[in-house]
């Protein structure tokens, strides 16, 4: 199966594949593959780095996604939202399972039709 680059999707495995990496809000350096070079056109410093060198992916570790929208833009760190998962642990956490998100990082560009 292929993927676009730029999907992020849950992995419930240790070991990552190939072309895939942890959301892990690592730093990639954008000249450093024609793959980064085009990561960085889809999602450019929403996520941090510093333009024309660096770009971050996103940093998902701990977190969970929550679609963009009107309330929200692409890249925003919410907390203490209305209806979010309350922190801390015991009978008022409702249960949960620690998975890994991965991104594409080498995968097929994604068609646009504008």
């Amino acid at each position: 199966m292929d993927f676009y680059l730029g999907t992020i999707i849950l992995w419930a495995s240790a070991r990552i594949p190939d072309g895939w990496v942890p959301c892990d809000g690592r730093l990639l350096k954008i000249s450093s593959s024609p793959q980064n070079q085009a990561l960085y056109s889809l999602i450019g410093n929403a996520y941090g780095g510093t333009s024309n060198d660096t770009f971050a992916l996103p940093n998902l570790n701990g977190h969970a996604a929550l679609g963009s929208g009107p309330s929200f833009q692409l890249g925003q760190n919410i907390s203490g939202v209305a209806g979010s998962i309350p922190p801390g642990s015991g009978p008022t956490s409702p249960p949960g399972l620690v998975l890994t998100y991965i991104i594409c990082v080498s995968g097929n560009y994604p068609p646009f039709s504008q």
